[in-house]
């Protein structure tokens, strides 16, 4: 969606093909691959042989998924964004301890976080971009009670983050 007059170095390959792929892998995680298949195939149906335009698309995946997903669009394909998440910080809260994960881009992206705690043992916490839905830009992921992190670490291979040095926690 945006203009390709803009896009005449190597960005244009970003915006037509990184960025979408990124796109979809995180509406894949939004939407669990039974809804996503549906939306995908049933726009493809849809749509075989005719001339789309990307709204066509938007609001076919809106209308199959059975959810206003705007929220998802606007920021993806409308908007010079970029999606950056950091931990902002890991307090203790009682006999646990909370990690609270700041949105710092304006692309949504899934929270995957990876932690240590004293015993040695990992835990990893997951939850799908959805959680930015309502413009937050904090998330809090609560830890196990009587568990101590020593260390944390924010994104994966599939999640796109343009600045990974705040990704990292460590006690």
């Amino acid at each position: 969606m945006t203009r390709s007059s803009f896009l005449s170095n190597p960005a244009y390959r970003i915006a037509s093909y990184t960025r979408p792929q990124a796109a979809y892998l995180t509406l894949l995680d939004l939407l669990g691959y039974p809804t996503f298949h549906r939306c995908m195939t049933g726009y493809m149906d849809r749509w075989q042989g005719k001339h789309p335009t990307p709204y066509d698309f938007f609001n076919t995946w809106n209308a199959l998924s059975g959810q206003n997903l705007n929220w998802f669009w606007k920021p993806w394909f409308f908007e010079w964004g970029h999606p950056d998440l950091g931990i902002r910080s890991v307090r203790p809260a009682g006999k646990s301890h909370v990690v609270t994960v700041e949105r710092k881009g304006s692309i949504p992206v899934p929270v995957h976080l990876e932690v240590t705690f004293a015993d040695g043992s990992n835990q990893t916490f997951h939850a799908a971009a959805s959680v930015w839905r309502d413009g937050a830009t904090t998330y809090e992921v609560a830890l196990p009670k009587g568990r101590t992190p020593i260390s944390a670490s924010l994104g994966g291979n599939t999640i796109p983050d343009t600045q990974t040095s705040d990704n990292t926690w460590t006690r």
